[in-house]
């Protein structure tokens, strides 16, 4: 099948977009590869044989641009594959919810499975459910890949693991070893256990506006974060003391729900994403080693 780009993406298409939300909110939507193909002013076609398209079916936009040999595995597949092994693995599945997001008109999805099986609660009436993040993309923007980590209930905070063993990657185009998969799922559950110890600790562990600062300034050293930063935790503190717990809440808060600009809401999870990756990184200093010691 021959398809023309700029018939694939017109602006009638990309209106059509907003009422199709629905069906952009499934990770399952259908989606083909065709050849790379554009028509001139003159009407003459086009085609370059280096390249092929991924559009959807179901909205016409193309999510992903490829050398000619790409080959094409649907969300279905990376998903029906991955669920075996979490149904193969010990994790509590009852009760399991999933949910879908999507960036890039669905070039890049990811799908959340929350087990409210495995829960922690570092304090009375402080609960932290685990749940687990499973990327794909037509695009390239991610490797098909997972990471476990907790969603504090008071706020959905997702709760980043700094470990490890509570994630994976892999090439898009390599299979899915099962086997494999249900092993680093298994040491997951463990890992999710150690880090309730962790938690439980960091909720009597004093730690100093300064100290904090010296942490936050690792996620970003612009004035404005700053001054946002400064008062995510204010509000942490009235909330939870003058903690480790207080300093972790105040970084899971701003990486999941730092407000971004509208043009960029439909990218939220991929911004997320990236958020959560600073501060895994900052957890990872001398500055929070020292006071989670």
């Amino acid at each position: 099948m021959t398809l023309n780009i700029a018939q694939l993406f017109t602006h009638e298409n990309l209106a059509n977009l907003g009422e199709k939300k629905a069906a952009r909110n499934d990770a399952l939507f259908p989606v083909e590869k065709a050849p790379f193909t554009s028509v001139m002013p003159d009407g003459t076609v086009v085609g370059d044989k280096k390249r092929c398209i991924i559009y959807r079916t179901d909205t016409n936009a193309i999510v992903g641009i490829h050398g000619a040999d790409y080959k094409l595995v649907t969300n279905a597949e990376v998903f029906g594959a991955f669920e075996e092994a979490i149904e193969r693995s010990r994790l509590d599945t009852t009760d399991m919810i999933i949910t879908d997001q999507t960036c890039e008109l669905g070039g890049m999805v990811q799908r959340v499975y929350r087990f409210p099986g495995h829960v922690a609660e570092p304090k009375v009436g402080d609960i932290t459910e685990m749940q687990l993040l499973l990327r794909n993309s037509y695009n390239g923007g991610w490797s098909m890949g997972w990471d476990f980590q907790g969603n504090r209930l008071a706020c959905t905070n997702g709760m980043v693991l700094a470990d490890g063993i509570s994630s994976s990657r892999r090439k898009h185009t390599s299979g899915l070893d099962i086997a494999t998969q249900i092993k680093k799922l298994n040491s997951a559950i463990e890992v999710f256990a150690n880090s309730t110890k962790d938690w439980s600790r960091w909720v009597d562990k004093q730690v100093t506006d300064e100290e904090a600062m010296s942490v936050f300034r690792h996620l970003n050293p612009s004035e404005r974060f700053k001054a946002d930063i400064e008062l995510y935790w204010m509000r942490h503190k009235e909330e939870m003391g003058s903690t480790l717990w207080a300093l972790y809440n105040t970084m899971t808060w701003w990486s999941s729900h730092q407000k971004v600009r509208p043009s960029s809401q439909d990218n939220l999870p991929a911004i997320v994403q990236d958020r959560e990756a600073k501060v895994l990184s900052a957890m990872r200093t001398k500055d929070f080693q020292l006071l989670a010691a």
